[in-house]
């Protein structure tokens, strides 16, 4: 775990639970399903509601710059300075 993730806090829960939020974010756009209401997290549901969590988009990106981090803090950096998400975002404030 520590080889390959170098910067996270060797946790492998907190490691685990970002990767399968990207997971679940790439399956979503790579089978064009709509993330406009959310990245719904198959493994987690409401317990009063029984309906699946979501993941908001802005949180999702966070998850995937999360996830570079802990491979490499310089290319985390890089991602955020070359993403046009964080843009799109603040003129989308309903996203």
């Amino acid at each position: 775990m520590a080889a390959a993730f170098p910067n996270s806090s060797s946790i492998r829960t907190q490691v685990l639970r970002t990767a399968n939020e990207v997971r679940y974010l790439r399956n979503r756009v790579v089978h064009h399903e709509p993330v406009l209401w959310g990245i719904p997290l198959p493994d987690q549901r409401d317990k009063a509601t029984g309906a699946w969590r979501r993941l908001s988009v802005q949180d999702a990106h966070r998850s995937v710059v999360r996830l570079a981090g802990f491979i490499d803090a310089d290319f985390a950096h890089w991602l955020c300075t070359q993403s046009g998400v964080p843009g799109l975002l603040g003129e989308h404030p309903e996203l």
